[in-house]
């Protein structure tokens, strides 16, 4: 896939598809990195961990599970499922989380 077609599909803007997908671009100030690049929602930590480790690990910008898993083709409990896997498996992208928070 072109990175023009991978752009047209991810609905992301010319900077914001640099941060994201190639960890490149020049205009960070007009990025928020806290939200999702593509619905606006408040970006967690396994949001920002799972778009590493599945799309860009020099990634600056993201997209959150939700739409990672649509743009991935797959559902969201699977991808969620996903992570759970790669942090038990000691993935230091993905924290571990307290019993509390279990």
């Amino acid at each position: 896939m072109t990175m023009e077609a991978l752009r047209e599909r991810t609905g992301i803007a010319d900077e914001a598809f640099l941060r994201s997908f190639t960890g490149g671009g020049t205009d960070a100030d007009n990025i928020d990195a806290s939200r999702c690049l593509r619905c606006g929602n408040a970006l967690t930590p396994d949001d920002t961990g799972a778009h590493r480790k599945l799309v860009n690990r020099g990634a600056t910008a993201f997209i959150c599970v939700r739409c990672l898993a649509g743009f991935l083709g797959v559902t969201e409990p699977f991808l969620r499922e996903k992570i759970e896997y790669f942090r038990k498996s000691g993935c230091t992208l993905f924290q571990l989380q307290s019993s509390g928070d279990l």
